[in-house]
């Protein structure tokens, strides 16, 4: 089993409180997060080259780091929302694996739609992307 500390909820909230907290503990790895990495909440875009800089911050410390937690917003409400959640989806996936992450431990809340005749065609949304 590996072992990581989620950057932002330890010590100061910061990446560097992350590092020295586990480099106190000898524990070798960070697990980055999205809302961490500069731009992401007013954009809700990953930033490639600021994330990346978060990987080098980590791998300069001498702690390693390849996993990255992400919260996406997420809604299907209409098909202008789908299309802009699924598209900044496909952006965020490529910036987080152009920046090294190689795990991304994505969650999102889905509500169902109210009529569950409906969860079908939801489904289909989100399969043709």
């Amino acid at each position: 089993m590996k072992l990581g500390i989620q950057a932002g909820s330890v010590n100061d909230g910061t990446l560097e409180g992350a590092i020295a907290y586990a480099k106190a503990l000898e524990i070798p790895s960070i697990v980055l997060t999205a809302a961490a990495v500069p731009g992401y909440r007013e954009t809700g875009l990953l930033d490639a080259k600021a994330l990346a800089a978060q990987v080098q911050s980590v791998k300069n410390a001498g702690l390693s780091t390849g996993t990255m937690q992400f919260w996406p917003p997420f809604s299907l409400a209409d098909e202008a929302a789908t299309a802009d959640t699924l598209s900044k989806l496909g952006k965020n996936m490529d910036a987080a694996a152009k920046a090294g992450i190689q795990v991304l431990a994505m969650f999102t809340g889905l509500a169902k739609p109210v009529n569950p005749a409906d969860e079908p065609a939801q489904w289909e949304q989100i399969i043709a992307f």
